[in-house]
């Protein structure tokens, strides 16, 4: 079990998540992009990503309003911190290849 968070380790935590969920955006539209020629499967690929963007904007969201709301997150910063570093590997594959 982690311990809560300090304020200021709230606004990172927060804004790690809308990194995570803007990479993941990245990628879809990767996919997106790769399935071109099939309309139904790029209208797949870009519509997962136009929700990505709107779970980004709820982390926006929370950060503008952190300062009136009473939160206490139990997000293991260091896991995050993987995660985003993981999706940047794969879309730099990604675009590599």
């Amino acid at each position: 079990m982690h311990e809560p968070q300090t304020r200021s380790d709230d606004t990172q935590i927060l804004e790690k998540c809308r990194e995570i969920e803007l990479l993941s955006k990245q990628l879809y539209l990767f996919f997106a992009d790769l399935y071109a020629a099939d309309t139904d499967i790029k209208e797949l690929w870009t519509k997962t990503a136009d929700e990505e963007q709107h779970h980004a904007d709820h982390f926006t969201l929370a950060l503008k309003m952190k300062k009136n709301l009473s939160m206490t997150l139990h997000v293991d910063m260091q896991r995050a911190v993987f995660i985003a570093v993981e999706l940047e590997k794969l879309l730099h594959n990604c675009h590599k290849t």
